[in-house]
């Protein structure tokens, strides 16, 4: 993406990814769409006022103009040779000819950057729906966490041990929000260590136990990682038992699904 925007350092257009969540056509409590930021014309002035677009519409209309193939910058360009209005003609109908024309080039853009790139569009779509870049979507990976610098990044390959027998299941590794992220900061300072990542883990199938293997590059034998999974009742975050650390692997084992921090302490 060229240019920039109010959130350059934490928003990544081309995946859709805001503060580590996505609205895309959500309608928010009181809020408006992407879509409907974008046919209104905001000028940049307005974009950039959190007392006229609040950062959840302003992240809407973000994941809104990469889905039709545009940065902000070229929607600020076009705005002077918009109709008065925004981009909808007569009475504002999103499906008349002006909203179909422009609607049609931003779709057109977008198919030809990806088969450009080589990325089926679908892939695109799905790696947006979970706020991930196409890579860590294809390696089912976080390599960052909102907030958090010199994340580690961690992915789970499958063949976890599902109640003490071998399996073929793959747990999946998901974006968390910013709040789950200074959640996991506080509770790394108060036993001295330091976050290496936050993600939420989930699968398709139930369990007792279940031994998982992550992969964690750069992870040493012996170094001291704790893991600890957040307690949405009582707001605490509780010790999961790790059952090895070597080399850039973490092997964790889980009695429910939820989200993780891997935190390194130092060595006594």
């Amino acid at each position: 993406m060229t240019g920039g925007n109010k959130y350059e350092e934490n928003v990544s257009v081309s995946y859709g990814w805001c503060h580590g969540r996505s609205y895309g056509g959500v309608v928010l409590a009181s809020g408006k769409t992407g879509q409907e930021i974008y046919d209104a014309g905001y000028s940049k002035e307005e974009l950039y006022d959190s007392n006229v677009i609040s950062d959840q519409e302003y992240c809407a209309f973000l994941e809104y103009l990469a889905s039709i193939g545009i940065t902000e910058d070229e929607y600020l360009a076009e705005l002077p040779n918009r109709p008065v209005g925004g981009s909808s003609s007569s009475g504002g109908d999103s499906s008349s000819a002006g909203g179909e024309a422009q609607y049609d080039r931003g779709s057109e853009a977008a198919a030809l950057a990806a088969e450009a790139s080589g990325i089926p569009m679908a892939t695109s779509i799905a790696a947006s729906e979970e706020n991930k870049s196409v890579g860590e979507y294809m390696n089912n990976a976080v390599v960052a966490a909102p907030g958090l610098e010199n994340a580690v990044p961690i992915s789970q390959g499958g063949n976890v041990i599902i109640n003490g027998a071998p399996s073929n299941q793959t747990f999946s590794v998901l974006k968390v929000l910013s709040g789950h992220t200074d959640a996991a900061k506080a509770q790394a300072a108060a036993i001295g260590g330091r976050v290496l990542n936050v993600a939420r883990i989930d699968a398709s199938v139930y369990f007792d136990t279940a031994t998982v293997n992550f992969y964690m590059p750069g992870v040493t034998a012996g170094q001291n990682i704790q893991v600890y999974q957040y307690d949405y009742v009582s707001g605490q975050w509780i010790s999961v038992a790790v059952a090895e650390v070597r080399e850039d692997h973490v092997v964790v084992d889980m009695t429910s699904l939820g989200v993780l921090a891997f935190i390194e302490v130092p060595a006594e």
